[in-house]
């Protein structure tokens, strides 16, 4: 496997069949910064304007 590999925000089937084999294995490992509940949108806006990021930052719909 190549140490890196791009992936758009339009892949085809056969990028996302790629990707889904890639974590199954344990090839790949998503890197999250934080789990933010949906009423803390403006905390992720301004963290994500601040910069420094290491990783995605996710709103929970679940924890509205």
């Amino acid at each position: 496997m190549p140490r890196t590999r791009a992936f758009t925000d339009n892949p085809s089937a056969a990028d996302l069949d790629a990707l889904t084999r890639y974590v199954e294995q344990q090839q790949i490992r998503p890197v999250l910064s934080e789990v933010l509940a949906m009423h803390e949108v403006v905390r992720a806006h301004e963290l994500v304007e601040r910069g420094g990021i290491r990783g995605r930052l996710i709103l929970d719909l679940s924890k509205a």
